[in-house]
């Protein structure tokens, strides 16, 4: 049961994210800007950087489990915005859903920093500890 700790962890902190950040930010910046996106995208790479800092063994696996809500998020857009779906502007679709891919990267680029980080700190810890 521990090894699903952090996954669940890493879940529910990606879903936090996403319901406070992009709202907080689009109060200071205004919505039709793009900061809410960027402050989402450095927010997964920080908590990225500290799940990973806490339980380094799994590494960049954890920002493919903050980034796990955006699939479910971006197929329930699609199908309950409010628009039909167009077949003729699909390519301008598909390229602004591949923009949410920056999201996943973020995350699992700061995890993977994270797990180098601890992995580092606690492997020149215990030899110097042994010495």
């Amino acid at each position: 049961m521990r090894n699903y700790i952090p996954k669940l962890v890493a879940f529910f902190v990606g879903i936090l994210s996403f319901l406070t950040v992009p709202p907080v930010i689009g109060l200071v910046f205004g919505q039709y800007t793009l900061y809410p996106f960027y402050f989402l995208v450095l927010s997964q790479g920080i908590a990225g950087l500290i799940l990973a800092l806490i339980w380094p063994r799994i590494g960049w696996r954890l920002g493919l489990w903050l980034s796990a809500i955006w699939p479910f998020l971006l197929l329930m857009m699609a199908f309950l915005g409010g628009e039909e779906l167009r077949w003729a502007n699909w390519k301008r679709d598909a390229s602004e859903a591949l923009t949410y891919l920056w999201i996943l990267i973020a995350g699992c680029v700061g995890a993977w920093l994270g797990a180098f980080i601890a992995r580092r700190f606690r492997h020149t810890k215990f030899q110097t500890d042994s010495r």
